[in-house]
């Protein structure tokens, strides 16, 4: 009966879903008691249910709203609900706790094996698209120059712009998860992020003028146009036309002396031609026939005189859409602002938000996949008044105490914790200051304690 009830229920609420893409919301929040964690999402089958229920404990599943979700406070180790790994950990002193959340939705294990499946991809691309640019070439010498050319500069330029582009996506992603281009339409001020995100990705365009694509005038001028942060449309059009183009045109008059500037409609002209020649023509059949990444049975497919086989994303990039990503949003409440996370802080809420989208390892373009992850501590109010007068240890420096507090010998951190017992007692200062000077010689001290002691009140952020 029960099992009957529980697919009536998720049949349900994957009928409220609709049919759009699947979503995850995950809701954390750390207590003296452990995590209290909900988990809901759009779409699950009775199967999948059914796990998630067990590891939730019975009585935790709910449907409503268009999703399923289930809720239960964990002493230890959090859930892996659908193949995510994770893990919430603090360390407790009598000033204040330290926590640490991570959380990664990507269930893959070899990054390795999916970096060369992309790489793969991309050169079965270059050299399709070798194939039609040759078709564009009239001249048979300038034809086999271009030829060359491919093997000795644009294949190796576009295999390194990727594998830029790549590293500096997953660094982008640490720093801030879920970082993306500004709306076309904001004209506020470059934020910390964006310049962070500029410092990243700026080799790419020295990269590009460094392989003599851009000239050195070229490159400054792209670099300038982000520097108040988004650039307007005048600015936009004016790096294709004054820039970009040129640039362009540089390397078409290579094989094709009277090339134009390429414009912005020429260029999507282009771009149509290649990929209908792509996905019809058959005199690229040696080259997928000779490709690791194309399955065998679309090989044989082709040997037989098919057509209509899939490509694989370019560079991880699908030309045509591609699977639709597993949206995920994770909300975790901290209680104050964490002094370390790539989320994204509310002061509103008193949390910090991730969202990101779980993508097959060969249909990205991240080196590797996004880890959520926050480190923050909350002081003992109470406790620092009753020994210092106010709080002074908090944030960073309050987690540094609580490492510095774990890592003493355990003779040692017992009298230290009575040398705190006994000060926030009494208010004695002068035997305190004594445990202090001995504990600077033998362990060290946190600065902010030795500053207190010598009558420094400042901050210790």
């Amino acid at each position: 009966m029960a099992r009957v009830t529980t697919i009536v229920l998720i049949l349900l609420a994957s009928l409220l879903a609709g049919c759009g893409a699947r979503r995850v919301r995950v809701e954390v929040a750390a207590g003296a008691d452990g995590a209290t964690r909900t988990f809901a999402t759009n779409r699950i089958d009775s199967d999948e249910a059914e796990r998630v229920a067990s590891l939730y404990g019975d009585g935790s599943m709910k449907v409503g709203g268009g999703e399923t979700a289930f809720t239960a406070t964990f002493a230890q180790e959090l859930p892996s609900e659908i193949g995510n790994r994770n893990g919430l950990s603090e360390i407790a002193t009598s000033l204040g706790v330290a926590r640490f959340y991570w959380e990664s939705f990507d269930a893959a294990v070899d990054h390795w094996s999916d970096l060369e499946h992309r790489m793969a991809s991309g050169e079965l691309w270059m050299r399709i698209f070798g194939r039609w640019a040759e078709m564009q070439i009239e001249d048979d010498s300038r034809r086999e120059e271009f030829t060359a050319a491919l093997e000795r500069e644009y294949l190796p330029l576009a295999r390194d712009l990727m594998l830029l582009w790549s590293a500096m996506q997953a660094a982008a992603q640490a720093q801030r998860v879920g970082a993306g281009v500004r709306d076309a339409n904001d004209r506020s001020q470059i934020s910390a992020d964006e310049r962070f995100r500029r410092t990243v990705f700026f080799p790419l365009l020295l990269l590009l003028a460094e392989r003599g694509f851009f000239t050195a005038a070229e490159a400054q001028q792209l670099m300038l146009l982000g520097s108040r942060g988004n650039p307007n449309a005048r600015e936009r059009n004016w790096s294709v036309s004054a820039v970009i183009g040129p640039a362009l045109q540089r390397q078409f008059r290579r094989y094709v002396p009277d090339a134009a500037v390429p414009t912005v409609p020429s260029l999507l002209a282009n771009g149509v031609s290649f990929y209908l020649f792509a996905s019809n023509s058959s005199r690229i059949d040696d080259l997928l026939l000779a490709s690791p990444v194309v399955p065998e049975e679309d090989k044989d497919r082709l040997r037989r005189g098919e057509r209509g086989i899939s490509l694989p994303p370019v560079f991880g990039v699908s030309l045509a859409g591609g699977r639709t990503p597993t949206e995920t949003e994770v909300v975790l409440a901290t209680e104050v602002e964490p002094y370390m996370t790539n989320g994204v802080w509310n002061p509103r809420t008193r949390s910090v938000v991730f969202k990101g989208s779980i993508l097959d390892g060969r249909e990205r373009v991240s080196l590797y996949p996004s880890t959520f992850q926050a480190a923050w501590s909350v002081p003992d109010e109470s406790f620092q008044r009753r020994c210092f007068g106010s709080v002074i240890l908090e944030g960073e420096a309050l987690a540094a105490y609580c490492g510095w507090h774990q890592a003493l010998p355990t003779k040692p951190r017992e009298r230290w914790d009575r040398a705190l017992e006994a000060l926030a007692g009494s208010g004695d200062r002068r035997e305190f200051e004594e445990t202090v000077n001995g504990f600077s010689r033998t362990h060290g001290a946190p600065e902010a304690i030795v500053r207190w002691c010598r009558g420094d009140t400042s901050s210790s952020l």
